[in-house]
């Protein structure tokens, strides 16, 4: 999703620096949406991550506040892999998901690592 439809349904929210992009944040939605700001980014002016800890969004049926590892083995059965034994971060090719928490999940991260730029230093 481009940035403008985005600022159309929320707003403007706060607007955050960042690395190779930039990003939004709405307090009262509790999420934060990150934008690729580098041309060679397949995500290019698009939403490229997201940061929730707001109960009302959901990735996979994955919602804040559900039990930690029931939520990483529902983003298991859709093809992702943890990164180590005991990681609550999950990969599915550029696609990368960390469940973030003790017991239940507080937030939510979800970002693309666009393979073409893993040497790119900001």
């Amino acid at each position: 999703m481009p940035e403008n439809e985005v600022i159309q349904l929320w707003g403007q929210g706060e607007y955050l620096n960042a690395f190779g992009g930039h990003g939004r944040e709405y307090e009262d939605k509790k999420i934060r949406v990150g934008f690729a700001d580098d041309k060679d980014n397949d995500l290019y002016k698009k939403v490229s991550s997201l940061e929730f800890s707001n109960s009302s969004f959901s990735i996979f049926s994955v919602k804040v506040g559900e039990i930690k590892t029931d939520g990483i083995a529902k983003i298991l059965t859709k093809g992702f892999k943890r990164i180590g034994n005991n990681s609550d971060e999950l990969v599915n090719g550029e696609y990368s998901i960390s469940i973030r928490g003790s017991n239940k999940i507080e937030y939510i991260q979800i970002w693309f690592n666009d393979k073409d730029l893993n040497d790119r230093i900001y």
